[in-house]
């Protein structure tokens, strides 16, 4: 965390660390049977809102008019496989399934550094869109990634999402003891 003083010394602004934004994902069609998770081993995740704006000129100069914003969102990592029990969490291949079938997938965009009201939740924005692309690549020398893109339907809704002690481990490095687990 990278704190910087500027202007009066009542306001201080902190830069944000890249892994603290995270984006959750599931299938729609397992919101009943599984939590959104977090894809391990992530490297890059990118949120983007745009917008076009039409302009017409006129006598009295150009005149703006606002479209409609859209959001995609992209996620790169390293491919993985959870072996101990591949069906207790959303997968790269559940998202891929996803992908070929054109199911429809929620998606959250978490901000771990700015925790809500109420315990275990965080700022964020919910999502439901398709992915557009699913690329997997396998070079000769390098770990095999994976980098997904989405695209959302509207604008999302800002609101406090839940967060478990798992995806926040997965998220980070969390302390652990020594003694032996339960």
């Amino acid at each position: 965390m990278f704190n910087l003083k500027m202007f009066d010394d009542a306001v201080t602004y902190t830069a944000e660390q890249g892994k603290d934004i995270i984006i959750l994902l599931r299938p729609m069609n397992k919101a009943n049977a599984q939590a959104a998770a977090l894809i391990p081993f992530g490297t890059s995740d990118t949120e983007s809102i745009s917008a076009d704006t039409d302009q017409t000129v006129t006598k009295d100069g150009v005149i703006g008019t606002a479209g409609s914003a859209s959001v995609e969102l992209s996620k790169e990592g390293l491919m993985h496989h959870n072996s101990a029990d591949p069906d207790a969490t959303i997968s790269i291949d559940d998202l891929k399934a996803a992908m070929k079938k054109r199911e429809k997938v929620e998606a959250w965009v978490v901000d771990l550094s700015r925790p809500a009201a109420t315990e275990g939740k965080y700022l964020g924005t919910y999502y439901q869109g398709y992915l557009t692309s699913f690329e997997t690549e396998a070079a000769a020398e390098d770990l095999a990634s994976v980098s997904m893109e989405y695209s959302a339907d509207g604008v999302g809704a800002d609101g406090a999402c839940t967060v478990d002690a798992n995806t926040k481990e997965i998220a980070a490095y969390v302390f652990k003891d020594t003694v032996k687990e339960a």
